[in-house]
Parts: structure tokens; sequence; C-alpha cells
């Protein structure tokens, strides 16, 4: 029984960072997918409980992403070029000795 929870949170773990969560962000969303299906009022039968467990970390995962983002904590950076657009210490450091 073990080996098959042990399987079962890596792989609901790995969809989460896949999903672009952190390795933190993952163990917290699978703990509180965890609680909540251990404190369900309804039982699950076992072959339903990874089922269960998968789909509430993801759908926790999408509830953190559109809390951050509307809070505006969340950047995608891999959609935006940050540009520097001051001139380089050398270029400044000539600007003033020629000045």
């Amino acid at each position: 029984m073990f080996k098959n929870w042990t399987a079962t949170l890596a792989a609901v773990k790995a969809a989460l960072m896949r999903r672009g969560r952190s390795a933190e962000d993952a163990e917290d969303l699978m703990q509180e997918a965890w609680l909540r299906m251990a404190t369900s009022p309804h039982a699950l039968p076992a072959p339903e409980q990874a089922a269960y467990l998968m789909r509430t970390a993801l759908n926790l995962a999408i509830d953190m992403h559109r809390l951050r983002a509307q809070r505006g904590e969340e950047v995608d950076v891999d959609n935006h070029t940050l540009v520097d657009s001051r001139a380089d210490t050398e270029a400044e450091v000539l600007a003033a000795q020629k000045a």
C-alpha cells in the first residue's frame, strides 16, 4: 500500500510541477488535497482515492494561479523581455569625463 501512495504522490507532484508550480507549491497543494480527501464526509473506494487526489491538487493549482494573477503576484517571465535602456557604466563614465 505504501508504495502505491508513494507513486501516486510522486505523480501528483510531477503533474503540478509540469504545470508551472514550484516544488514547494506542489508540496503544499498535495498536502491540501490530501487533507480534503482525509476530512471528506464521504469515504471513497480505494481505486478512486488517487484520482480524487490528482484532480483536487490540479484544481487547487488553478485556484492558486488565479488568485496570484488577480493580486499581481505571478508573472510569466518566459513571455516577457526585460530591457535595461540605461547606458552601461563605461559609457556613463566616458560621458562624465568628456563633460
